[in-house]
C-alpha cells in the first residue's frame, strides 16, 4: 500500500515539476524575443550608423592623405591641381591659415587641461 502512495506522489510531484519546468521554458522565449526585439531595433541602428560613419571617415582621410601627397610634392610639376593649392594657400591664405592653426591648437591645449582636470578627479 505503501509503494502505491509513493508511486502515486512521485508521479504527481514530477508532474509538477514539468508544468514548472515548461512555464519556465515560456517565460525564458518570451523574454529571448524582447531582447532579440531590441537588439534588432536598437543595436542594429547603432551598428549600420556607425559602420557608415567609419565608411565616411575612410573615405575621407583617404582623399586627404590624397591631397597632402599632390600638395606637397605634385605628380606632374607646376601643372598639378596640388601645386596650384599649395599657391593659393600660400599666397592668398596666410593669415586665415595662421588663424586656423592657432585656433586649433588652442582648442587642444583646453581639451587637454581638461582631460588632466578628470584624471586628477578620478585619482582622488
Amino acid at each position: 500500500m505503501e509503494d502505491s502512495k509513493l508511486v502515486e506522489v512521485e508521479e504527481k510531484y514530477s508532474k509538477e515539476v514539468q508544468l514548472r519546468i515548461d512555464k519556465f521554458k515560456v517565460m525564458m522565449k518570451e523574454a529571448a524575443e524582447e531582447i532579440l526585439g531590441q537588439v534588432y531595433v536598437d543595436c542594429m541602428n547603432f551598428a549600420a550608423g556607425d559602420a557608415i560613419i567609419n565608411y565616411h571617415n575612410h573615405l575621407r582621410d583617404e582623399f586627404r592623405f590624397e591631397v597632402m601627397e599632390d600638395v606637397l610634392s605634385p605628380k606632374y610639376g607646376h601643372y598639378s591641381w596640388g601645386a596650384s593649392i599649395r599657391k593659393d594657400l600660400l599666397k592668398n591664405h596666410q593669415e586665415e591659415l595662421r588663424n586656423a592653426i592657432i585656433s586649433d591648437l588652442r582648442g587642444e591645449v583646453k581639451s587637454l587641461e581638461e582631460r588632466i582636470e578628470q584624471l586628477y578627479r578620478y585619482r582622488y
